[in-house]
């Protein structure tokens, strides 16, 4: 992630910036993930709880992602257009 797009990032979450808990700096790790320099508590940005999700259950539909992290049906689809996740599509079992 470049400068402009952590910027951008930090504008639109900015519960990514100060820490809920102990009110330290975050510090952007990566994959949609921010820790605290002071208390070491972990934000996840949406696409973070995208990335996690996959990355714990595997390929999954936009659907189950959604129901699971919270995130949206369209910025999940963002993400897939980007190339930033993959997402499959089941198919029925015959």
């Amino acid at each position: 992630m470049n400068a402009e797009e952590r910027f951008d990032m930090m504008i639109k979450d900015p519960g990514a910036i100060i820490c809920s808990k102990c009110k330290g700096a975050m510090t952007y790790r990566s994959g949609g993930v921010y820790v605290c320099r002071k208390c070491g508590w972990e934000h996840l940005s949406q696409f973070g709880k995208v990335k996690r999700y996959i990355e714990a259950n595997g390929p999954s539909t936009a659907s189950e992602i959604e129901k699971a992290t919270g995130v949206s049906h369209s910025m999940i689809r963002q993400y897939l257009s980007e190339g930033r996740v993959q997402v499959v599509e089941k198919k029925p079992l015959i």
